[in-house]
């Protein structure tokens, strides 16, 4: 109750101005719940996303980040994957944060390495990932946070949303 009243103040200092149509309930406030953020163009999402996918990377152990496009263009080409390894090569080469990279492919980072033929390290990792011939492509992977770029775009969005839902909920959360 008292993390709902905190909530709640917090989402109409924030909100109120705007109007959001959120029912004001406990359950709409106690987490657990997927967001969709619809945005003009032009805000800077894809640098958002980027930096929330590289904060994974370093800072939560085991994490699983899916970059998800219908398009790869969208993925890469100045697109979100190309931002979030921007980022993430920044934090190495400028930080003390730096992480060892036992996986480094094209599509696919993951923190960590070999020790004593033991894989070692935070293991967080990011994926990019091009749904446009398979929703099923991230079926059966956990993950800590999926990102759906240029969702708009997508030939097969409900399909591909269906496939890694489960990937991000566990029980009822």
């Amino acid at each position: 109750d008292e993390i709902y009243q905190i909530r709640l103040k917090e989402y109409e200092r924030l909100c109120q101005p705007f109007d959001l149509g959120i029912v004001k309930s406990p359950e709409n406030f106690a987490g657990g719940k997927h967001m969709v953020w619809v945005k003009g163009r032009g805000v800077g999402a894809s640098f958002k996303g980027g930096s929330i996918a590289a904060y994974n990377y370093f800072f939560v152990e085991e994490s699983n980040t899916f970059l998800t496009a219908d398009d790869k263009a969208f993925l890469d080409d100045d697109g979100l994957w190309t931002k979030t390894i921007e980022y993430v090569d920044f934090l190495n080469a400028n930080t003390a944060f730096k992480k060892s990279r036992s996986i480094n492919t094209k599509e696919h980072i993951q923190a960590g390495f070999i020790e004593d033929e033991v894989m070692k390290g935070s293991m967080s990792q990011i994926m990019a990932i091009s749904m446009s011939d398979d929703p099923d492509k991230a079926r059966g992977k956990d993950a800590s946070l999926i990102i759906y770029e240029e969702a708009g775009t997508f030939s097969n969005l409900e399909s591909s949303y269906n496939a890694t839902r489960p990937s991000v909920e566990a029980g009822a959360y």
